[in-house]
């Protein structure tokens, strides 16, 4: 008998358990079921949802003739997950660019709408030029931002907060005024905690190959210019930096739902974990078990080999407690900040502002003087064509963790506290035809000063083999992170379930 036929014959059904039913989750199933250990029934896979849906935190309504996200709406395609699922799914067609019309975005400037400087990039000026025509900052705060060309990198590779490393290179009026509301209007995080190298690693790798940031950006452009000039011919789709699908980000996990119900994947929704223990005997049929106590789950109990756990890092830890403690325990110093949406669809004609842009941010600084409550709003129907032309979807977003207090109000003084800013701001003079009011609790991962280790520790904690952790807290929280970590994970999965096929094979003779 040949090695590969020796494998084969010690090759055994592996069942997966898959706890949440998010992006992350749901793409790490459906890698699963593409796999040729799945083709040739060697998989058994069961994704457990405690909500009624799907999705997390994407979520699309259709409303009327207006296609309404209550979470994500867009997607950046400089990283490739999301494009890669999405012609694995079949659904790439679908994939729509932004509206190049009326790109851009506006920030709130001495109580007023006025547009970000072009060229600006989260957290520094990619172009002088318009930098200095600005009228958000001082022009002692331009001549200091502009001292990044000159002021020596940092010697040490110690992590920093994003506003340290802001202030160190650009100084605090360019941190106030531009750089906390954008980074805000992202991660709805603390710059004075968040990590530098997680939540900016493209700026601090600029920093320290170039020694400045503004010529890392010009490098970087001159770059993409080129590869440009060299793909004028090349076949392929091409798309903008941010992209959607053409019925909104629902697409996907639509996609994703009917994909793994084709392959009878076991889909269970309403299903509330209560905890996961583990079989003291590792030669035992099943290594652990999950035990659920919603009584809308068919049985209850499931036993397998393999857990995935794509959860929030607080429900993980908390699931995690006595199975594996220091996991937990490492888990648990990972915050999560909540935050709110308001979606309203008004008539175009009541809104006086001529909306030449995708949305807009406000900082901290606009809010405690103005008396401003929210963080950020986006025209959704300017950036994609969402709705008819008579009519405007806007977003209006709420919390995060300097905002907190502010979610403990009911639904309808949110609504209030967001029309209020948005009359001010963009000049309401009707009511809206529609309004909504989604919260997403601890959804957003705080990825603070230290995180990229806390990580590296949880990933090489292997006291539970079998136990794989999934999710946007771990490298990055877009969309096309939680894609890659689900692709990286379902990949853990099959290299874990071969090694121990190989492992049987070996006792065997």
């Amino acid at each position: 008998m040949g090695q590969l036929d020796s494998l084969q014959s010690h090759e055994e059904m592996m069942k997966i358990v898959i706890i949440g039913g998010g992006i992350s989750g749901l793409t790490c199933a459906f890698k699963l079921s593409q796999s040729e250990q799945f083709a040739r029934g060697l998989l058994h896979i069961t994704v457990l949802e405690n909500r009624p849906r799907w999705g997390g935190i994407i979520e699309t309504k259709l409303v009327d003739d207006c296609i309404v996200d209550s979470g994500p709406d867009s997607f950046i395609t400089n990283k490739p997950g999301m494009l890669t699922l999405s012609k694995e799914l079949g659904i790439e067609s679908r994939i729509i660019a932004v509206n190049q019309q009326n790109r851009g975005a506006l920030i709130v400037s001495k109580g007023k709408l006025v547009p970000l400087p072009a060229g600006f990039i989260m957290l520094a000026p990619s172009t002088l030029t318009s930098f200095f025509q600005s009228s958000v900052l001082s022009w002692s705060g331009k001549l200091r931002s502009a001292l990044d060309l000159i002021l020596p990198p940092k010697r040490d590779c110690e992590d920093e907060s994003l506003a340290a490393f802001v202030r160190r290179r650009f100084g605090q009026e360019l941190l106030d005024k531009l750089a906390q509301p954008m980074v805000a209007g992202v991660y709805v995080g603390d710059a004075e905690k968040l990590s530098a190298a997680h939540v900016a690693a493209r700026f601090v790798e600029m920093e320290r190959t170039t020694g400045s940031v503004i010529r890392g950006l010009w490098a970087e452009r001159k770059a993409s210019a080129a590869e440009a000039n060299c793909q004028v011919d090349a076949s392929g789709a091409r798309y903008s930096l941010f992209a959607g699908y053409d019925q909104g980000m629902a697409v996907v996990v639509d996609s994703l739902v009917q994909s793994l119900t084709k392959q009878n994947i076991d889909l269970q929704l309403n299903t509330t974990v209560s905890s996961i223990t583990q079989s003291a005997d590792p030669s035992a049929s099943a290594r652990f078990t999950v035990s659920s106590s919603s009584p809308s789950s068919s049985s209850g109990v499931w036993q397998c080999d393999q857990v995935v756990l794509a959860t929030a890092p607080k429900v993980a830890s908390v699931l995690l407690a006595d199975l594996n403690a220091p996991l937990s325990r490492q888990l648990g110093k990972i915050t999560s900040a909540s935050s709110a949406v308001c979606n309203f669809i008004f008539q175009r004609q009541d809104i006086a502002h001529p909306l030449k842009a995708f949305g807009a941010v406000v900082s901290e600084v606009e809010m405690i003087e103005h008396n401003l409550s929210l963080v950020a709003f986006s025209f959704a129907s300017i950036k994609f064509a969402r709705a008819p032309q008579d009519k405007v979807i806007v977003r209006a977003f709420l919390g995060g963790v300097k905002g907190f207090a502010v979610l403990e109000n009911g639904d309808e003084h949110l609504i209030q506290l967001a029309l209020a800013d948005l009359t001010r701001l963009i000049g309401l003079s009707g009511k809206p035809i529609y309004q909504a009011v989604h919260r997403w609790d601890d959804s957003m991962p705080q990825c603070e000063v230290g995180h990229d280790k806390l990580i590296a520790e949880i990933e090489n904690n292997s006291l539970t083999p079998g136990l794989h952790l999934v999710g946007a807290y771990l490298h990055g929280v877009g969309l096309p992170d939680c894609v890659a970590s689900g692709y990286k994970c379902a990949d853990s999965v099959l290299k874990l379930m071969a090694d121990r096929c190989f492992e049987n094979s070996q006792v065997a003779t």
